[in-house]
């Protein structure tokens, strides 16, 4: 069981690695050539050059990678999750500083729960 138990790991840590390694390659190189590209078919399209068309392909092409990184991201955070519980971790015990996606940063204070009323009810009068 416990050669069973390291395969697991193993094969989990590659995961994660790759995983790793295609979110920083589609940041890296495939956002931004995405990106460009809309921006130029976006600057064509004003100037008449290109077509809506083109410009909603390239845009959709921005959204696709990001959707990818995305995807990437969560892959390997699934895998990590995984080797923490074959290691007997709960992986929000070993990185206690990450907050969870959506959340505030810890250094903010928190929002007023009851909005306070305008002082000054006409804003037009002094």
């Amino acid at each position: 069981s416990r050669l069973a138990v390291q395969t697991e790991v193993f094969r989990w840590t590659v995961a994660a690695t790759t995983a790793s390694a295609e979110s920083q390659n589609q940041q890296r190189e495939v956002l931004p050539r995405a990106e460009a590209a809309f921006q130029a078919a976006l600057n064509g399209w004003i100037a008449g050059r290109a077509t809506l068309s083109e410009l909603f392909e390239t845009r959709r092409a921005v959204i696709e990678t990001r959707s990818r990184i995305a995807s990437a991201v969560e892959e390997q955070w699934e895998a990590m999750n995984q080797v923490a519980f074959l290691c007997g971790e709960d992986l929000s015990a070993l990185l206690p500083a990450v907050p969870s996606p959506g959340s505030p940063p810890a250094d903010t204070p928190p929002s007023d729960p009851q909005p306070r009323a305008n002082p000054n009810p006409n804003p037009s009068v002094p």
